[in-house]
């Protein structure tokens, strides 16, 4: 995100706080999802101390399916909404239209980003820390690069602009999950976790999950939203 705020903020001032705004809505996501993978952490360490090694698989899959699901629901609000979702944030007609541009762009990582993010909070739970570092490395290469050429029109590729920006960052959120999937899927050995667990929720450790889960992710939301109000306040100040 601030890669994307540096690099556009070379390129048009509305286009940097159409994308300021944007990324409100993403923090507000991140902290959701920084709610479900410490909720996985949690009771991942817990279990992962006594070496069990399927109730982290159980719990994992309530924090990603819950992660896909919060996701989701803000993915189809913003994008058949972006206008008036951004029109929350700020009353600047100029900068709520750059940053639709993005919106319905960017709005397609969200589920990726969910599912990425509470697989490497369960990969922690297990000790499993060196691939967050090279996941989260490796996308900032990507988007960087990306940034560079789209945004500018620069190594033969468009000059996208605002959109340009979008399309680096949804691409290095495609990256980023890809490597996740794959080291989980293919190389991890401890959680051994499988998308076919998600058909297989467990009522006994979703009642667990609930109970550490719902306070973590309700303050990390909260504190989302407070973020969102101050930007909405400042949005307005001039009327």
């Amino acid at each position: 995100n601030l890669a994307d705020n540096v690099m556009i903020g070379g390129y048009s001032q509305t286009a940097l706080s159409g994308v300021s705004i944007v990324n409100q809505i993403q923090f507000l996501l991140q902290m959701l999802m920084l709610g479900t993978g410490s909720a996985i952490g949690v009771l991942g360490a817990q279990y992962w101390g006594k070496k069990e090694l399927q109730p982290i698989r159980k719990a994992t899959s309530i924090g990603v399916l819950l992660g896909i699901i919060i996701s989701a629901v803000m993915m189809l609000l913003v994008f058949f909404f972006p206008k008036q979702a951004l029109g929350l944030l700020t009353n600047e007609q100029a900068v709520i239209e750059e940053g639709s541009k993005y919106l319905v762009i960017i709005c397609f990582s969200y589920v990726l980003f969910a599912v990425s993010n509470n697989l490497l909070s369960a990969l922690r739970s297990v000790e499993t820390v060196k691939i967050g570092f090279v996941v989260n490395l490796l996308a900032l290469v990507v988007n960087i690069f990306l940034n560079y050429g789209l945004i500018y029109g620069k190594l033969g590729m468009p000059e996208m602009g605002v959109e340009g920006a979008a399309i680096a960052t949804l691409t290095a959120r495609v990256t980023e999950f890809a490597v996740v999937v794959i080291y989980v899927l293919f190389i991890d050995k401890k959680i051994c976790w499988r998308p076919k667990n998600l058909l297989h929720i467990d009522g006994t450790m979703f009642k667990d999950y609930i109970r550490v889960g719902m306070p973590l992710i309700l303050a990390n939301g909260i504190w989302g939203v407070a973020m969102s109000v101050q930007t909405a306040i400042l949005g307005r100040l001039g009327e």
